[in-house]
């Protein structure tokens, strides 16, 4: 079990997190970028949210700036951006994606997956955004909407929020851990190992005795 250290940070509940501004070209080109990297027939809206989510705080983590400046909330199937339907939409009239159709399984709805229309403009991003968004398709890219979303369940920043509260990306802070300093992806594997415990007790304090 990993401790976290306490006492060199804020607690997450002391101030609300402000979202910077939305940077709705990055965004575009951010979304262009994921479902072009994932086969047409499986890039479904659940999946593009949680890349879109570790995107933005794997480079807050790194960075302490997102990339789209979009807020997220803390959700039951895991962190949703706020204006992704605005900005899809937007991308929809601009002629970049379409939503399609996919059959699925008899007897069983077909499942809405991005098509992209236009290819990403990359050259919008700085170095340090482009290599996150490489990182994201190397470390998150082949799994499933339901195994990002356990993934997602287990980062301190949504289980430190509220339930339909904005998620901090300040609270990336509870990821550390010296012992993954040297893996390939720490992130990951710390979020498979984050003191639950603790981060409840830091939340919510010991209760009663």
């Amino acid at each position: 079990m990993v401790c976290i250290p306490l006492g060199e940070r804020p607690r997450a509940t002391q101030k609300p997190y402000v979202m910077g501004t939305l940077n709705k070209l990055k965004y575009k080109q951010a979304i262009l970028y994921f479902a072009s990297k994932i086969p047409l027939g499986e890039q479904g809206r659940v999946q593009l949210y949680k890349l879109l989510y570790f995107l933005d705080f794997n480079h807050y983590h790194k960075h302490q700036r997102t990339v789209t400046g979009d807020c997220y909330l803390r959700l039951d199937k895991g962190p949703a951006p706020s204006h992704i339907s605005e900005v899809i939409s937007e991308m929809d009239a601009e002629g970049l994606i379409r939503e399609r159709d996919v059959p699925t399984a008899p007897g069983y709805a077909p499942r809405k997956v991005l098509e992209t229309l236009r290819e990403c403009d990359t050259s919008v991003f700085g170095r340090d955004e482009l290599e996150s968004l490489e990182a994201v398709i190397r470390d998150y890219g082949s799994l499933t909407g339901a195994q990002l979303t356990e993934l997602s369940h287990k980062d301190p920043p949504y289980l430190l929020a509220d339930y339909r509260e904005q998620i901090d990306p300040e609270d990336t802070w509870y990821r550390y851990n010296p012992e993954l300093d040297d893996a390939p992806d720490p992130i990951t594997e710390a979020l498979k190992e984050v003191n639950l415990a603790q981060l409840v007790e830091d939340r919510f304090g010991k209760g009663d005795e």
